[in-house]
């Protein structure tokens, strides 16, 4: 697209006489220029001022505006389109423009000119367990890889594993249709028999070399149904369980069936999260020290950085899902067996996911890279009593800029801002990005754990088939069953020595229980603990006799003969 040129007229009279001055020779073009008011611009069609009408921040404003949006990113805060909207209005409406200027044509414009910054969707993370993701933690799962590197079971792509499982919607359209205007619930049929409430659970399992195996597919059913079976053509290893979360039978039965016996190589390692199913399957993991087959978890809460299948896999597999999902309520021939725009090739992205997480091949400086150096770290003290200094230092400069030197808010904070450029030899946009973000983490409260065991502590990273975790599981098991049977037998104990209850004709209203007069004490007999008795806890129980006592003397009243009645006396 050509640059648009502005266009004069000709019928100016110094135009004329500069044309005629030049084509004589009596003048050059700068000496004409000069003469008749810059006339060698207006003839090679160069401008001082910009076609169009000028724009509302100048170049440099709208790059620091960009900067802050790149800063905030790269600290983990992104500013959404709303957000950068609210405070460009405000902007605005601080310097007396109107704020209606800046709407979506602004924001495209904006984008537009700016390549280096874009839209992008955010990937979700939790705060909490990112601050929990120290250097310190990070260096114990590099010392742990370490070990299995050195003993050769991360030299083979063939025999490094990762297992993972995540969640899907059975019949959730993800689409939009187009219905009246006004209409709440728009109703869109699928086909079977699922609703938007039914989940499965979907387990892969593949290694570095980008080999997959069937992957398990868990129905919320207690038994199978036909249409678990159809179109499969026994690609699929189906299974269910009364709530369609996995669990250490569902998990066991699978790994034995499927995993174990597709194992090539010498050395084979499993990597997967620390969910309950996966420590708890104890005969598995006695099944894999028979082997010689490392068993490791994850360090807790590091998924999302640490997970091969979960960083490249599940993401792409999601969204092919979710086109599926659209178009099969269209399309009655999408389950044809060429069905290709939904298929998905999960070697590549396997393997790359292995690399980003550090695994295969093995990197420290990939895994000392996931620790992000802008969140705080909890457990270093003296950093947060600098922190806390500093930010004490700077209140008290924003007191003396206010009440010594009489400055308003914006010029105390432009004037802060400054100052914190010079101390941490930073930009503008990297001090508001840091400011905003440290009042995010404010916000965020510091969970306080319980202490565990540290043989069974996935804190960071376990390896589940070298150390004592199978037998000091195995106790934490037979204690928790020990005090579950002990608190049952207490209660019994307990139900036993319970008094006798208060009958309901006892129980007045609290407020006429003054006037009530008071029945002379009887004699207390002492109860034997020893033998049982057969009194109820109150409530629904004792209402259930009286009612069952009043049915019963009502059916006995009718079954006897009627008595005769006595004859009145007259009165004399």
């Amino acid at each position: 697209m050509e640059k648009p040129v502005r266009k004069y007229n000709g019928n100016h009279t110094g135009l004329l006489d500069a044309l005629a001055a030049i084509e004589s020779g009596a003048m050059t073009t700068n000496r004409a220029s000069k003469h008749f008011e810059e006339l060698s611009n207006k003839i090679n069609g160069v401008h001082t001022k910009k076609v169009g009408r000028p724009r509302t921040f100048t170049d440099e404003q709208e790059k620091e505006i960009c900067d802050i949006l790149q800063c905030c990113a790269k600290v983990g805060a992104p500013l959404n389109k709303r957000k950068l909207m609210e405070i460009v209005r405000a902007i605005a409406l601080h310097k007396g423009i109107d704020e209606g200027k800046f709407g979506s044509r602004w924001h495209r414009d904006l984008l537009g000119r700016h390549k280096e910054v874009s839209l992008r969707t955010l990937c979700a993370v939790s705060m909490k367990k990112s601050r929990e993701w120290t250097r310190d933690r990070c260096e114990g799962w590099i010392k742990l890889l370490q070990e299995y590197d050195d003993d050769g079971y991360l030299s083979n792509p063939d025999g490094t594993w990762n297992l993972d499982e995540s969640g899907f919607k059975v019949a959730e359209m993800y689409d939009k249709g187009y219905a009246q205007k006004g209409t709440p619930n728009v109703t869109g049929y699928v086909k079977g028999s699922a609703s938007d409430r039914d989940n499965m659970t979907l387990l892969a399992v593949g290694n570095a070399s980008g080999k997959m195996l069937r992957p398990l597919i868990l129905y919320s059913d207690k038994l199978h149904i036909e249409s678990h079976f159809d179109e499969t053509d026994d690609q699929c290893f189906l299974s269910t369980n009364a709530s369609g979360v996995m669990d250490t039978f569902v998990l066991t039965d699978y790994l034995e069936k499927e995993w174990l016996p597709s194992l090539t190589c010498e050395k084979n390692i499993l990597f997967y999260d620390g969910h309950s199913s996966h420590l708890n399957c104890l005969a598995l993991l006695a099944a894999c020290m028979e082997r010689s087959i490392e068993v490791v978890s994850l360090p807790s809460g590091q998924t999302s950085c640490l997970q091969p299948l979960g960083k490249k896999v599940f993401g792409g597999v999601k969204q092919k899902w979710r086109q599926y999902l659209q178009d099969s309520r269209m399309n009655t021939d999408i389950d044809a067996p060429n069905a290709s725009p939904y298929s998905f090739n999960l070697g590549g992205p396997l393997k790359h996911g292995f690399e980003l997480t550090g695994i295969f091949p093995f990197s420290s400086d990939v895994l000392r890279a996931t620790v992000d150096p802008n969140l705080p770290v909890d457990e270093d003290e003296d950093e947060d009593q600098e922190v806390i200094a500093r930010e004490y230092h700077y209140g008290e400069i924003s007191k003396i800029l206010q009440e010594s030197l009489g400055l308003d808010e914006d010029k105390t904070r432009t004037c802060l801002i400054q100052i914190k450029q010079i101390v941490q030899r930073a930009s503008a946009a990297q001090v508001i990005a840091t400011d905003f973000h440290a009042h995010l983490l404010k916000a965020a409260p510091k969970k306080k754990r319980q202490l565990k065991d540290s043989r069974l502590d996935p804190k960071h990273g376990l390896a589940l088939t070298r150390s004592e975790f199978i037998r000091v599981k195995l106790d934490a098991i037979r204690k928790a069953k020990e005090q579950k049977a002990k608190t049952k037998k207490q209660n019994k104990k307990d139900a036993v020595a319970r008094p006798d209850d208060v009958p309901v004709s006892a129980k007045k209203n609290p407020r006429t229980r003054k006037a009530t007069p008071k029945t002379p004490k009887t004699s207390e007999v002492p109860v034997d603990s020893s033998v049982p008795s057969t009194s109820k806890a109150p409530g629904r129980a004792r209402l259930a006799r009286t009612a069952k006592k009043a049915v019963e003397s009502a059916n006995s009243a009718l079954k006897a003969p009627p008595k005769p009645r006595k004859p009145r006396a007259k009165k004399q």
